[in-house]
């Protein structure tokens, strides 16, 4: 089954803390079972109690004994405040416990007992509920954005909880929920508003003087890096390993040790990255708690080694670690076999390689999430395929890396993807789109590693050595002062510092002759590339010239629609008129987005929907009674099938809008679009008065439904119309650009 806490994770690296749960490690659980057994029958037993309570609910997988064990404690918590009759600790624990129940599975139950605790919370109305209600809406949110990523519902549940934080005046809990909500909206590919949402969080904190600063620093440097503001990255990754240090709160030391890891690695720095990643690593070990950002900086690392050609090594560290740690989840398992496939594809045993490859992507299919994890995956089995020179299969899984949302992925491995496919577009004869690929690779490349940005980066890290240096500096000082050391003493010491100063002043050469042969090599790259840029640029001018024209003449025919209506007097003609207009208006929308900068010839359904939603609404008269549900998946469509999904969708809203709801009558619009293994599933589906019966035959005569049979043959898809408690209309069909390879 797979794991709720897993999915939740938006970066590789990057460990989300579950409500109420911030401290709780294998360490502190058994601390407190050894506490437990010498605390009396009092409120410091039950808070106990309700923190193994946690642990247990809160771990990654859901084994069946981890969820009895955690029942077991808050049965026991409950039978103890029925004599220590705190109402407080009562909201506590039945709030764990509608969380606990959900994630047994049970989630029509969990529901219930949380809707029940929201009405004793509001019926008490003090601020000892209103801190409850809050407590608990963070948590259900937390919970709603693991299980079903019910993002508007996470959203409302994290803004309510905010706005009772403020009445009873708890900054500190307000901020936290703010911090929840900006991962929501990076988890959504939103970076720029994520990255407000944190820096107010920062400007916050130091407002209340909080110094638990690391995990809003972490969070804007993944931000950063996932931007490809590679300086920035680095910068919050120190500032967030310096406040873990002042604040000696360790509990997640190998994440941040992993992040710092990650963005050294970026930058080009793979001394320092991997230094990182090995004591993130050892940590994780040392705690034998299996995580995925574990698993993952283990990949990093037997890439290292097989960089130093010693694939057997990796080979024996990945079962050793697989063997002392084992994996829980699917997303778990999908890792392992990724690094895996890694060290046979280096010994030479393809096969076995390959066979590891399709089950990491089998175990990523199997967890439905759409994180960095799963753009990673088809990057690999693609760049395996490319050094196969089996080029139609390293263009498939590349293409479907390619096509997630860029928001969510890192600039860097979307450079190396256009790379990639470059090569592959190059020997498949592809030659215009394989000069487009180099083209946005090498702007992607330029963006990421500039020379201002390449000099703050040194300069950053020449602050961070030199910071440690006085640090350390200081430690000796103190510790001659406190000790009174000899003079022998002092003078090693002197030494010592000497010698630190000496190493710095060679870094500083070093990281200058690298910054100079940096320099020179981006000078005749930039030189003998510029003809070919030329090029590309006019190739991109036409393609969007021909968008545009497309583009115009559409709305001028809609314009011409527009001023004929006026002088018609005849309703249906008007009608029929309007009707012509919104197709080419729909139409229009898609080579609109297409004259878009940085646009192939793919349409983000996601986002065109949007756009239409709001053209519909501006349009058409009395439509505020009406809601729109959106369900859509990240998913490009070829414009050859963009087209017709738009006037489906034209047509079926349009026909919803004016018909479904008579004399005003609240009702909802729902559309979904769905990846549904090989085949993509289209459903528009409203609350209203539903179809007339024979539009659900063959026998329809309405324009507008056998506008969407055409269309629907068009994209050789199996169309469903019926009624089912309203109208709604189903499409199955096969995006163009899936077609499965030869496996």
């Amino acid at each position: 089954m797979t794991s709720k806490k897993q999915i939740f994770c938006v970066f590789l690296l990057h460990l989300t803390i579950i409500a109420g749960g911030q401290s709780i490690t294998r360490e502190k659980a058994n601390s407190l079972l050894l506490q437990l057994e010498k605390t009396p029958a009092d409120t410091g037993r039950l808070k106990i109690l309700v923190e193994l309570g946690k642990f247990h609910i809160y771990k990654p997988g859901e084994a069946k004994s981890d969820l009895d064990s955690a029942f077991f404690y808050l049965e026991d918590a409950k039978k103890l405040n029925k004599n220590l009759k705190s109402e407080k600790w009562d909201f506590e624990i039945e709030s764990v416990i509608a969380i606990g129940t959900m994630e047994k599975g049970e989630d029509q139950q969990g529901h219930a007992l949380v809707a029940d605790l929201i009405n004793r919370f509001r019926k008490k109305g003090d601020n000892e509920a209103k801190e409850a209600e809050a407590a608990l809406r963070f948590k259900f949110g937390i919970w709603l954005s693991t299980k079903v990523k019910n993002y508007p519902e996470v959203l409302d549940n994290y803004n309510q909880a905010m706005a009772l934080y403020k009445e009873t005046k708890n900054q500190e809990q307000e901020i936290r929920v703010l911090k929840e909500t900006a991962i929501i909206h990076l988890n959504q590919g939103n970076l720029d508003l994520a990255e407000i949402e944190l820096e107010d969080v920062i400007r916050r904190y130091k407002m209340i003087n909080y110094k638990r600063l690391h995990y809003a620093y972490d969070l804007l440097s993944a931000v950063n890096r996932l931007k490809g503001n590679l300086n920035k990255a680095l910068d919050y990754s120190l500032k967030s390993l310096e406040s873990m240090e002042n604040t000696h709160d360790t509990v997640l030391a190998a994440n941040f040790y992993a992040s710092l890891g990650r963005v050294n690695l970026e930058i080009g720095n793979r001394q320092k990255g991997m230094e990182w990643y090995k004591k993130a690593v050892e940590k994780w070990r040392s705690q034998g708690f299996p995580s995925f950002a574990m698993f993952y900086a283990a990949g990093v690392i037997v890439q290292e080694l097989i960089s130093q050609v010693k694939p057997k090594d990796g080979l024996r560290f990945i079962f050793t670690l697989s063997r002392d740690v084992p994996p829980l989840t699917q997303i778990q398992k999908g890792c392992i076999a990724q690094n895996l496939a890694y060290c046979y594809e280096a010994l030479g045993n393809y096969r076995e390689a390959e066979k590891l490859y399709l089950e990491m992507m089998r175990w990523y299919k199997q967890t439905g999430n759409d994180l960095e994890a799963t753009q990673r995956a088809p990057y690999d089995i693609g760049k395996f395929y490319l050094h196969q020179k089996q080029f139609t299969k390293a263009g498939y899984y590349l293409r479907s890396a390619l096509a997630f949302d860029p928001q969510k992925n890192e600039l860097a491995i979307i450079k190396d993807i256009h790379l990639m496919l470059f090569a592959v577009d190059s020997a498949e004869g592809h030659f215009l789109s394989a000069i487009d690929h180099f083209r946005q690779h090498k702007l992607l490349n330029d963006s990421i590693f500039n020379e201002k940005k390449s000099r703050q980066i040194e300069e950053l890290q020449i602050k961070y050595e030199t910071v440690k240096k006085e640090q350390d500096i200081r430690l000796l000082q103190n510790i001659n002062n406190s000790q009174q050391i000899s003079l022998h003493e002092a003078d090693t010491v002197k030494k010592l510092t000497f010698l630190g100063l000496a190493l710095l002043l060679v870094i500083l050469f070093l990281l200058n002759y690298q910054y100079q042969v940096k320099k020179r090599n981006n000078k005749e790259i930039k030189e003998k590339n510029s003809a070919l840029q030329q090029l590309v640029k006019e190739k991109e001018w036409l393609v969007k010239e021909i968008h545009h024209r497309v583009k115009n003449n559409l709305q001028l025919i809609i314009s011409l629609f527009n001023a004929q209506s006026e002088f018609l007097d005849n309703p249906s003609a008007i009608e029929a008129i309007n009707k012509a207009r919104e197709r080419m208006q729909s139409i229009a929308l898609i080579h609109q987005k297409l004259y878009l900068p940085n646009q192939e010839n793919l349409i983000n359904v996601a986002s065109y929907l949007t756009d239409m939603i709001s053209h519909l609404k501006s349009s058409l008269a009395n439509v505020a009674h009406i809601a729109f549900n959106l369900d859509i998946n990240n998913i490009n469509l070829d414009v050859s099938q963009g087209v017709p999904v738009g006037l489906i969708l034209n047509e079926a809203i349009t026909n919803s809008i004016k018909h479904a709801f008579p004399e005003n009558r609240k009702g909802t619009i729902f559309v979904s679009l769905k990846d549904e293994g090989e085949n993509l599933v289209l459903t528009i589906k409203d609350n209203g008065i539903g179809f007339a019966t024979q539009c659900e035959t063959s026998e329809c005569a309405s324009l507008g439904i056998q506008l969407i049979k055409l269309f629907s043959e068009q994209l050789e898809g199996a169309l469903s119309i019926q009624n089912d408690q309203g109208a709604e209309i189903s499409l199955s069909f096969k995006p163009q650009y899936f077609d499965n390879p030869v496996e």
